[in-house]
């Protein structure tokens, strides 16, 4: 972390796994440094209410990187959706086309295990195929 002491660093994002988000915050922010953090910001809203204070303290902006609301065919779903193209939603259906994961396997990746990214099984992966319907209702 270094680099988050470097008055001269640019922002970064903090792309690691979820458990440490919040360490990272607190340092980079402690730095005086702009903090932006991938998706989800913590595993916890008592975490995420500590980076929110640090920043605050600080004086320096924190974001949570939603890139995919900015990809071409969201938007583009996003300007149907705000155009009427299909009349006002009622309802989302997500269908996920690979094999689930074994629960209680000994190799779980790192987002399925909730000790590290704070959900777990169901929700991580729900979390990121929800972007569209929570990320096309407003820009």
């Amino acid at each position: 972390m270094s680099a988050a002491n470097d008055s001269g660093t640019k922002p970064c994002c903090i792309a690691t796994p979820s458990s440490s988000h919040r360490d990272y915050a607190l340092r980079v922010a402690a730095a005086g440094q702009p903090v932006t953090v991938e998706k989800p910001m913590a595993r916890t809203a008592a975490e995420c209410d500590e980076m929110i204070a640090a920043c605050a303290l600080a004086d320096v902006p924190l974001f949570v990187a939603y890139y995919r609301r900015a990809m071409p065919r969201f938007e583009a779903v996003r300007d149907l959706l705000d155009g009427g193209a299909i009349g006002t939603p009622q309802s989302v259906s997500v269908r996920l086309q690979r094999r689930p994961v074994e629960v209680g396997s000994a190799e779980l990746p790192w987002r399925l295990r909730p000790e590290i990214p704070g959900g777990g099984l169901f929700v991580d992966p729900a979390r990121r195929r929800s972007t569209c319907p929570t990320g096309c209702s407003a820009r």
